[in-house]
């Protein structure tokens, strides 16, 4: 299986991208012609890595892939690298560096002569804030839609302010007639109150009499009624609520029975509490410090264990990783002596970690695995 990871063109024509690529393959009988990765063509200075053997090769200007690494074997149309002057290609720190200063083509768009700066974008949000500010579009609707308010349904001999001043000057007695008919209404309108939906005018008015009657009540003296209420709740409070299923108890609590609760103590449950957050340590935290020049074979204790830095890694034997700190984890993989150990680079850029096995009474090679970046 082909994977491209990074790339760099270097040209473009006839619809397909001639770059410098990283790739990756399973195997080394999977590399691929310069034109084996549909809508690219590998150029001078590719790179590929072999997972499973480790190797690495880079193409050359025939589109022949080489050996980087000084091994031999050139299966498939790999060369050898002791016959070919590489001083020419690119590393992979070179290929990424490269990378690094490019951006993603996008149809339709090209590198401006004149930079859209911050700001600029500062200046233009600043003069033209949005929640205050119309759009062309926005002002010209806005202008249609108060001229067709003011226009509403009016016939089309009377839509413009134009032809309504001149009907009025061509009829100022129906005008005048009007304007009375208008100051007319008005004055009725003035007399008239409001009609509510289910009311209407009263047959019985309320009169004087009425009001001076109102006026002669008193409020209601209370105080009697609250005084009884007061001795009834006083009584209340004395019962207890009648439950369903339940009535008065034969067995007092008693004195005795109080102090005997009194008398308990409160489980102590400080050793558990550590015992758990030793074991959480153990499956979720660093674990233990592996010591200076330790040899990884020797850790066969199930349990989590770390280290720091490159320093401490340069000392340790039979480890697969001394650039980094790192984690390992060790467990069991059957009731005998057989055991699993994982170690975990402490770096988010590698994309790796190494496994290997002791059974049978003795401890195997590490195994490395790889990924390939995601983007999300």
């Amino acid at each position: 299986m082909i994977r491209l990871k990074n790339t760099l063109v270097v040209a473009y024509a006839n619809d397909i991208s001639h770059i410098i690529g990283e790739i990756f393959v399973d195997e080394m009988t999977e590399l691929p012609d310069k034109d084996g990765i549909d809508g690219y063509e590998l150029v001078q200075g590719s790179i590929a890595r072999v997972i499973h053997s480790g190797e690495s090769y880079v193409m050359d200007s025939n589109g022949i892939w080489y050996n980087a690494d000084g091994n031999s074997g050139n299966t498939g149309n790999a060369g050898d690298s002791e016959n070919v002057d590489l001083s020419n290609y690119y590393t992979k720190s070179q290929t990424n560096n490269l990378m690094s200063g490019k951006v993603d083509k996008v149809s339709g768009k090209e590198l401006s002569t004149n930079d859209f700066t911050d700001e600029y974008k500062a200046k233009i949000d600043e003069s033209a804030p949005q929640s205050t500010t119309y759009t062309k579009s926005e002002t010209d609707q806005l202008i249609i839609s108060k001229v067709a308010e003011i226009v509403s349904n009016a016939p089309s001999d009377f839509d413009t302010l134009k032809e309504i001043a001149d009907w009025i000057e061509n009829h100022e007695d129906s005008a005048s007639a009007m304007n009375s008919a208008i100051s007319a209404n008005t004055t009725a309108i003035n007399n008239k109150v409001d009609k509510v939906n289910g009311k209407g005018l009263s047959t019985n008015d309320f009169t004087t009499a009425y009001k001076n009657k109102l006026d002669s009540l008193s409020n209601y003296d209370d105080s009697t009624i609250k005084s009884n209420i007061s001795t009834i709740n006083t009584s209340l409070g004395n019962k207890v609520d009648k439950v369903s299923g339940k009535g008065l108890s034969t067995y007092d609590f008693t004195k005795t029975y109080r102090d005997k609760l009194d008398g308990l103590q409160n489980y102590n449950d400080s050793q558990v509490k550590t015992d758990i957050e030793n074991i959480s340590s153990q499956l979720f935290g660093l674990g233990n410090r592996i010591n200076s020049g330790d040899d990884l074979d020797s850790y066969s204790t199930p349990g989590i264990y770390y280290s720091n830095n490159a320093s401490l890694s340069g000392t340790l034997v039979n480890t697969p990783y001394k650039t980094g700190g790192f984690r390992l984890e060790v467990s069991r993989i059957s009731t005998s002596s057989g055991f699993l150990q994982k170690l975990y680079p402490n770096s988010k850029i590698l994309g790796v970690f190494f496994i290997r096995w002791y059974t049978d009474n003795a401890m195997g090679e590490w195994f490395r695995y790889s990924g390939e970046t995601v983007t999300v």
